[in-house]
């Protein structure tokens, strides 16, 4: 009796304790992306801004998968995740009106794979557009963290793609059940030169954005979401000092932090010293809110701290 009762709480333990994977297949799933291309004319970049999202359900040889569109192109190919949270994609994707590979993947190619490790690779993240398509043969895993995102607990990999004859390619983060913070469909055309990709925001709820010009403004950006999880202030509220702390996979990448007063004014700039932890005077400071900016090589950070002397 006693042994079965050890072996039982053994098993609620277990499952209470597991970390199942987060989905990527969620009817409720947007990505807002901006798409930057130099349009053959030199200098010149064109602009556009692509929503994408899951539309409804469909059976290829025995899988269901979930079809995605774009605001844009309309269908951008069939996924499926697996149990492992491995994510499988079948299709033709396309960006901002044009093709980005010749034509459709008929069978599975992997999307994601959230099981790999530090120092792990893959071969199958395919380049598809025509010109480069024997460029990238592979995508390496830097570094593995651990996020918090609307309240879960999320795997994080910096990734970064290498070429056949040993040349480093572009970097991005894979966000478990947000995919690349780049573009849901990055890893299709990872090797990238003219071409540069970058996700506004994502929410599995509703977009509540605004489209002034070019640009649109998002209630939750999920770069800053990343980079805001690995920086910690304290203390705050603050009378004269405040430390920074950040994790040290983005505190390479950090280029300056800046303060900010409620009206947007700059009262403080910081120079980067590519350090982890980094220590404030704020002395010289009404007492007030304010919001300090961290600028990093491919993405920024925003907190908040209170002064009061």
């Amino acid at each position: 009796m006693k042994a079965f009762v050890i072996i039982l709480f053994s098993f609620i333990y277990f499952f209470s304790n597991a970390q199942y994977p987060i989905s990527f297949i969620d009817s409720s799933n947007q990505w807002l992306s901006t798409f930057d291309y130099d349009g053959g004319c030199g200098n010149c970049h064109n602009y556009c801004h692509d929503k994408f999202f899951y539309k409804s359900d469909t059976v290829i040889e025995m899988n269901r998968y979930k079809q995605i569109y774009s605001d844009k192109n309309g269908y951008q190919g069939s996924v499926r995740q697996d149990s492992s949270s491995i994510i499988w994609y079948r299709g033709k994707y396309a960006a901002c009106g044009g093709n980005v590979n010749g034509s459709a993947q008929t069978s599975d190619i992997i999307l994601y794979n959230f099981n790999l490790k530090q120092g792990d690779s893959i071969i199958n993240i395919l380049d598809l557009q025509t010109s480069h398509s024997k460029n990238i043969i592979k995508v390496v895993v830097q570094k593995v963290d651990t996020i918090i995102i609307f309240g879960q607990k999320r795997r994080a990999l910096s990734v970064q793609g290498r070429s056949f004859n040993g040349g480093i390619g572009d970097n991005d983060v894979w966000v478990e059940g947000i995919g690349s913070l780049k573009n849901p469909f990055y890893p299709l055309i990872f090797y990238s030169f003219e071409w540069t990709y970058h996700l506004d925001c994502f929410t599995n709820d509703v977009i509540k954005s605004i489209r002034d010009g070019k640009n649109y403004s998002c209630l939750s950006r999920i770069e800053n979401v990343y980079f805001e999880n690995n920086i910690q202030i304290f203390p705050n509220p603050v009378s004269n000092q405040v430390f920074i702390s950040l994790n040290g996979n983005i505190a390479a990448g950090l280029k300056e932090v800046r303060i900010l007063n409620v009206t947007g004014a700059l009262v403080k700039t910081i120079p980067s010293i590519k350090q982890n932890t980094y220590q404030i005077d704020v002395d010289g400071l009404v007492n007030g809110i304010y919001f300090v900016r961290f600028s990093f090589a491919d993405g920024q950070g925003v907190k908040k701290i209170v002064v009061n002397h």
